[in-house]
């Protein structure tokens, strides 16, 4: 999209995000990641709640995590309108590259639910720790007993390396032929899991939930 447009004052959610939308829906069958951009879901396939309608919200009444979907949603909102939107949006400055007509909110909202649920965070050795989508790494489910770890490395032995990189999982134990390996999301709430993911974990060791006390202030006598 070019560094007038993506420029260094964007974190990399709104970067790679604003790349989602222009290879899948602006490039399209033109794409170079187009075998990657047909594989990825709908939202509905992942259904995190910050894409559930208010109805559905409702079913979680009580719950810790409709404040966080809420707080989400008017995030992502916002940016889009100070990113995107209005005189000074990248659609008014660029349309060649930012059309209108694919840079929705909904795709927005498509692009993030893909950050969420399918991006890792890996410490490259020359870019320091970037946050990727790894074609592939990211079908692995998570179990939150899991000590599997992916991360990026150089290749080739430790004497001779090649100067390119390349992306490991690194496994917790020995897995049989065609047995299920899974990594580890972090250290994740099922509320967190449902708001991110959408899904929550039967038995999850790091569920919790927030409690909020109202306490009257001690007055002077």
């Amino acid at each position: 999209l070019g560094k007038e447009a993506i420029g260094e004052g964007m974190n990399e959610y709104l970067a790679i995000a604003c790349q989602l939308i222009h290879e899948r829906y602006v490039l399209g069958s033109e794409s170079f990641w187009k075998s990657y951009m047909d594989v990825l879901p709908e939202v509905a396939d992942v259904n995190p709640t910050f894409t559930w309608p208010d109805e559905d919200l409702a079913f979680l009444n009580g719950s810790p995590v409709i404040a966080a979907t809420k707080s989400l949603q008017m995030k992502l909102q916002r940016e889009y309108d100070a990113l995107l939107g209005g005189d000074n949006g990248l659609i008014a400055k660029y349309p060649d590259k930012f059309p209108s007509e694919h840079f929705t909110y909904d795709n927005w909202v498509w692009a993030f639910t893909m950050l969420f649920s399918r991006a890792i965070r890996l410490r490259s050795l020359q870019q320091g720790e970037t946050l990727a989508l790894v074609p592939y790494a990211d079908l692995i489910n998570h179990s939150p007993f899991s000590q599997a770890y992916i991360d990026a490395r150089q290749e080739g032995d430790w004497l001779f390396k090649t100067g390119e990189e390349e992306v490991v999982l690194f496994a917790d134990r020995g897995y049989r032929r065609m047995e299920q390996i899974y990594i580890s999301y972090g250290q994740k709430s099922n509320a967190e899991l449902l708001l991110l993911y959408g899904f929550a974990v039967e038995k999850n060791p790091f569920n919790s939930v927030d409690v909020t006390v109202s306490i009257n202030p001690l007055t002077a006598s």
